[in-house]
């Protein structure tokens, strides 16, 4: 059982560094602690390493209905897989080409309030 530490994650040759990067399984194990943690690694030469990222706030979301209620998504894939929906069809419904899949219907297509653009120099 590998115990995943922060603390621990660029600090060489500690058991969670090793997970990470040397193991058989080191890209599930990064998965499993940028779930846990955030961030992101980066490809440094060899090996990798670990660094605290801003969350991430996605720039809108789609309404669908189903069964009469309001379900809002920011991430298709994951909604899709989660509720057993084909992504295809998903898509073909907020354009128009189905009127609806499995129940679900689109209503519309959200900015999200909370999001800031960053700001890009030219």
């Amino acid at each position: 059982m590998v115990v995943l530490k922060q603390s621990d994650i660029n600090r060489r040759h500690s058991p969670t560094w090793i997970a990470c990067n040397d193991d058989s399984r080191a890209g599930y194990w990064r998965s499993v602690f940028t779930s846990q943690y955030g961030g992101e690694f980066t490809k440094n030469f060899r090996y990798w390493s670990w660094k605290e990222t801003e969350s991430y706030i996605a720039p809108k979301f789609w309404v669908f209905a189903f069964q009469g209620k309001e379900v809002k998504t920011f991430n298709l894939y994951e909604f899709c897989k989660e509720k057993s929906l084909t992504r295809s069809a998903m898509y073909d419904l907020m354009h128009g080409r189905r009127p609806q899949h499995k129940g679900y219907t689109f209503l519309r297509e959200e900015a999200n309030p909370k999001y800031v653009p960053k700001n890009t120099t030219a």
